[in-house]
């Protein structure tokens, strides 16, 4: 076959040994730690660090829909069922609402 050395048990001549790999795989990796770009807050966070939450603390985000109702009437998405749903009285105990 093409390529083989008369000894294909042999290591090929131009195999580099494995500390000198492991050399070149760590420089590669430092350079690339150094040259990558910093993230940076994408708002000023103040003093708040992760750091001042008490260990275990789980960070989430939710809304709810009457944080988000009546946007269909301000074009922001189309209508739900829950629009109509709170515009007619009796839905909501003691008819709260944000127009109410």
């Amino acid at each position: 076959m093409i390529g083989l050395s008369a000894d294909a048990g042999a290591p090929a001549a131009h195999c580099l040994p494995a500390a000198v790999r492991l050399l070149l795989v760590v420089v590669v990796l430092v350079v690339l730690r150094c040259a990558g770009p910093r993230v940076r807050a994408a708002v000023d966070t103040g003093r708040l660090r992760r750091a001042v939450f008490p260990k275990g603390f789980v960070f989430g985000t939710a809304t709810s829909a009457f944080q988000v109702e009546d946007m269909a009437a301000s074009g922001s998405r189309g209508p739900s069922i829950w629009d109509p749903f709170v515009h007619t009285p009796g839905n909501i105990v003691g008819n709260a609402g944000y127009d109410r």
